[in-house]
């Protein structure tokens, strides 16, 4: 996107509400960060098939189809299998980072947050950016290509906060 920012403003002297967005494929989380105040967790998205075999996730084979083709139906062509496009795994993640992209829509449409910050590999930043409305991704101040969302607790707010202070 022409114009935007790579890194992030730092918080030191910052006064605006700023939401950090941590992804991968197995999670995101929402935080909120206030200037002199901890990280505050707004939301989690899991994605409970990240970790799951795809044989598991799809249940059953693709449905089988008849020819449309007269000659095929003629010659006695039998029918065909048909083909997913989708694998089950990237579904349910693009089933998430959907469901993120409206989440953060709606808290901007309803000025919950001032600008954001992704942090997550610029693949997800990437399917994340194209579910969020133009409005949405002009408060997106940066990004930060790190994969914290695996760490848990205060490991993942302290690493969360040097990243971004750091930047």
């Amino acid at each position: 996107m022409a114009g935007q920012k790579d890194n992030v403003i730092p918080i030191q002297g910052y006064h605006k509400n700023r939401w950090i967005v941590v992804g991968d494929a197995s999670r995101f989380i929402v935080y909120e960060k206030h200037v002199h105040r901890d990280l505050h967790e707004l939301g989690r998205f899991p994605n409970p098939a990240a970790h799951e075999k795809i044989s598991a996730i799809a249940s059953d084979q693709p449905g089988r189809g008849f020819s449309r083709n007269r000659q095929q139906k003629a010659a006695g062509v039998p029918r065909h299998a048909y083909s997913s496009e989708q694998d089950p795994k990237s579904h349910a993640l693009e089933t998430v980072v959907k469901t993120v992209g409206e989440f953060l829509n709606t808290a901007c449409a309803q000025h919950k947050f001032d600008e954001f910050v992704l942090v997550m590999d610029g693949r997800l930043s990437g399917i994340l950016r194209t579910n969020l409305r133009k409005s949405t991704l002009q408060s997106l101040v940066g990004s930060v290509e790190k994969d914290l969302a695996w760490l848990e607790g205060t490991d993942l707010k302290s690493r969360i906060e040097a990243v971004i202070e750091s930047n």
